[in-house]
């Protein structure tokens, strides 16, 4: 087990705390000063001989640390540089790391060189990928990885072995992205702990773990004893978010309806980190299983106005045969908002009344914004697509108040059902004109 002293100012102990938990959630053995001086010890000979037996040693700069006239942290580092004088060339053990925007000092390394001639860590710019060079550096091979990646795929080993290996492997979060097909495989264990302590360990992971997670949606098909498993493996992609949401927007071509059908509630879910999804999501509409077009057109929905660009799809999914899609269809026009009134003031004029219904239902979905493409509805040829118009308005109520006027003419219109919904239109609204247009049209 790899053995790190890090040298820091006590300015600087939350970050330091930090990236010592995060060594040791990789199995690495951390020396802090604050920790690691037993009570009576002479500390100055026990930072000297833990210094010694280092097989790394991180210095951590900082802004504090140069505001300092005088700190031990000086010390530690003439000790350091003592003992890297005793280590060959091509060895690295003197690792330099910047928590804030700062020099590294140039204390005399050998010759002409200084500590400046070093390749440092900028870990205050990037936290993971800081992490993952100063993890490269101390254990290249990922020994500790492979370790654990062994006892969890052992069957033989004890089973509480395994799962406290899947969850040492997620505390590792992208390091161990090497073991995500080995946790991928343990979501299939019979256990229920193990299944549960893999899949958070892969949603920690994150990004890294995204195309086993895909492979394992797959696979899940195999089997109905699997479902539980498909869910679970959608819910993980959710829980990534954003750098899962190409794999599952490819998901959407995939050959079995169940996970076109899984792909798409997942993209849903993501909500509007989801947008570059938005072009399968419409193609998705047109799938020949209804769940999936179903889905595909909640998900657009959830996303919301970044989905603009799929209206025109939506539009026409408003004429699907099947009626949960038309409505979901409309209920996603209504979320996407003011990008889709155009859109649907033309869907009022289509032919079938399903549609027109499902269109001005989106409208008074959208509310305010719909407002002038409706007013403008009530004076159309078609006398449904007049009353689909009044309906929605009514739908909006009070914040349609400028549609007061026209609805108000509207109760001359030659046809019954218009004038009736014009009116109820006017009784939803409200507003004091609108009850004097009720009033003077009874006289």
């Amino acid at each position: 087990m790899r053995h790190v002293f890090i040298s820091y100012v006590r300015e600087n102990s939350e970050e330091v705390d930090r990236l010592a938990g995060a060594l040791r959630d990789y199995g690495i053995t951390v020396w802090l000063d604050r920790h690691d001086i037993r009570p009576g010890e002479r500390w100055e000979r026990a930072l000297h001989k833990a210094i010694e037996d280092g097989d790394f040693f991180i210095a951590c700069f900082s802004k504090e640390y140069w505001s300092r006239d005088k700190s031990f942290m000086s010390q530690e580092l003439r000790w350091a540089l003592e003992e890297m004088r005793k280590l060959s060339l091509d060895r690295i053990w003197f690792v330099p790391v910047l928590l804030s925007e700062c020099e590294v000092p140039d204390f005399s390394v050998e010759g002409l060189e200084t500590l400046k001639d070093f390749q440092w860590v900028e870990l205050y710019k990037n936290w993971d990928e800081g992490l993952r060079r100063i993890i490269g550096v101390i254990d290249p091979e990922g020994v500790r990885v492979k370790e654990l990646i062994g006892t969890l795929e052992d069957r033989d080993a004890p089973i509480v072995d395994r799962i406290n290996a899947a969850q040492d492997l997620g505390r590792m979060g992208p390091m161990a992205a090497g073991a995500a097909p080995a946790l991928t495989e343990a979501l299939f264990d019979p256990n229920t702990t193990l299944h549960q302590i893999a899949l958070e360990a892969l949603v920690l992971i994150g990004k890294p773990a995204v195309p086993a997670l895909r492979e394992a949606l797959k696979r899940s098909l195999k089997s109905t004893y699997y479902d539980w498993v498909r869910r679970s493996v959608a819910e993980a992609l959710v829980k990534i978010g954003e750098p899962a949401v190409p794999a599952l927007a490819e998901a959407l071509k995939d050959e079995d309806r169940e996970v076109r059908s899984s792909a798409a509630k997942a993209l849903g879910e993501i909500g509007e980190s989801a947008v570059s999804a938005v072009p399968a999501l419409a193609e998705a509409l047109k799938d020949k299983g209804r769940e999936v077009r179903w889905s595909a057109a909640e998900a657009l929905g959830k996303i919301g106005e970044p989905a603009a660009a799929a209206v025109p799809a939506l539009v026409e999914a408003l004429k699907d045969e099947e009626e949960l899609v038309r409505q979901s269809a409309a209920e996603a026009l209504g979320q996407i908002g003011e990008p889709a009134v155009p859109a649907l003031v033309e869907a009022l004029k289509d032919g079938g009344w399903s549609v027109r219904s499902n269109a001005a239902e989106a409208l008074g979905k959208i509310g305010k914004l719909a407002v002038p493409g409706l007013i403008g509805a009530l004076k159309d040829e078609d006398s449904s697509v007049r009353s689909s118009a009044a309906e929605a308005l009514g739908e909006i109520g009070e914040p349609a108040a400028a549609a007061v006027p026209a609805l108000a003419e509207a109760l001359e219109d030659e046809n019954s059902w218009v004038r009736e919904v014009a009116a109820e239109a006017l009784r939803r609204i409200g507003t004091p004109e609108a009850r004097r247009a009720l009033e003077q049209h009874r006289k």
